[in-house]
């Protein structure tokens, strides 16, 4: 689960595809390409926060929304336990 602020909402989307360069994104909340987003999330128990830029939207079958985002900045050591956490999932 990720918690999203997206055009100053705050929504609860489900993440897919991270990588250390973004993330695929599923949410009820739309999106446009350029919006600023600010998502927190945790990886193996740790949190990582972020602001993002919004790359690509799209509606999902169910009427829901799917958007990819690109990492812009990420705190402290959130880098470190991307890449470890895809690296993992490569194994």
């Amino acid at each position: 689960m990720v918690t999203v602020t997206v055009a100053g909402r705050l929504v609860d989307a489900v993440g897919a595809d991270v990588s250390p360069g973004g993330i695929r994104l599923v949410t009820a909340q739309s999106a446009r390409v350029g919006d600023e987003v600010s998502l927190v999330f945790f990886i193996h128990g740790d949190i990582v926060c972020a602001r993002d830029t919004v790359r690509w939207c799209a509606p999902t079958k169910r009427g829901l929304h799917t958007f990819g985002v690109a990492f812009h900045a990420i705190e402290e050591d959130g880098p470190v336990l991307l890449d470890r956490f895809c690296r993992a999932s490569l194994h």
